[in-house]
């Protein structure tokens, strides 16, 4: 991470302190029915969860909806649930451990911002494989699919070597099985089509009103997709020239550049879910 976003995110964490004490105080004042609070807030918040396969735009819906009056918009929350995220979709039958789990790593944070009468937005994507566990906990809650193209998702994974077993997050990457796919290319491969395959086949259990599919291309690049997602999140666009202004102030890019991989394309073999998304 560069100098300046460390510090850019150090302001963002001294801003945000006083309220936030301010909020905690508030908390603990006298409150009605504090004992029926967790019913309240599971059935009637309105919390909005973005579903990826990570390294796909997450971060620039962050920073479009951050901000807005109302809204608590969080990017990579503690706890991460790095591998609860591998475990959920390792055990995708076992779905009321999976709905504890979520419970006990966000139920707080969602009745922090139920009290303040804010919208709670987690652009997480470690959250896609608990999607159908929080669908059945917040019933009012919101999804959106973001996709990425296949072949620059793959091309930054390789960037950041994943599936070597040498980083941490490979902790909690879902694994294919040992007749899958063999190369790290592949391997990367089938994570985009097997990540996109459940959060696509969770979202045709879902009705229009709670489930969104756009490309991330798509966002950075053509405002009427930005527009859909405004719409949907029932906010008021802001306007051409504040969307260009955060096109043009990019966050979360690597310090090297995907052009510099060079792929043998047996990855293609394993998207066989690209034309679903149009690529």
């Amino acid at each position: 991470m560069k100098t300046l976003e460390i510090l850019r995110l150090w302001l963002k964490q001294q801003k945000n302190f006083l309220p936030e004490l301010k909020a905690q105080a508030n908390r603990y004042s006298k409150i009605n029915d504090a004992h029926g609070l967790p019913d309240r807030v599971l059935s009637e918040s309105k919390a909005v969860f973005i579903l990826s396969t990570g390294r796909a735009g997450t971060q620039f819906i962050t920073e479009l909806i951050d901000g807005t009056l109302g809204w608590d918009v969080v990017h990579e929350p503690q706890p991460e649930l790095l591998y609860t995220s591998r475990w959920a979709y390792e055990n995708q039958n076992s779905l009321p451990e999976i709905k504890a789990a979520f419970l006990a790593a966000r139920y707080e944070i969602l009745r922090n911002s139920y009290l303040k009468n804010f919208r709670y937005l987690e652009t997480n994507n470690r959250i896609s494989f608990l999607a159908p566990a929080i669908a059945e906990i917040l019933p009012n809650a919101k999804f959106i699919h973001l996709v990425r193209k296949p072949e620059s998702f793959v091309k930054s994974g390789m960037l950041r070597n994943w599936f070597t077993n040498e980083h941490l997050t490979d902790e909690g990457r879902i694994f294919p099985k040992s007749d899958g796919p063999k190369t790290q290319e592949e391997k990367i491969g089938w994570l985009w089509n097997e990540t996109n395959r459940f959060i696509h086949e969770f979202g045709k259990t879902m009705s229009s009103e709670r489930f969104l599919t756009l490309r991330s291309e798509d966002l950075f690049q053509k405002n009427e997709s930005v527009k859909s997602l405004f719409s949907f999140l029932d906010l008021a666009y802001p306007g051409d020239d504040h969307i260009t202004k955060l096109r043009n102030k990019p966050v979360n890019q690597s310090k090297k550049k995907s052009s510099t991989v060079s792929l043998e394309g047996s990855w293609k073999t394993w998207t066989t879910l690209a034309s679903k998304f149009n690529y």
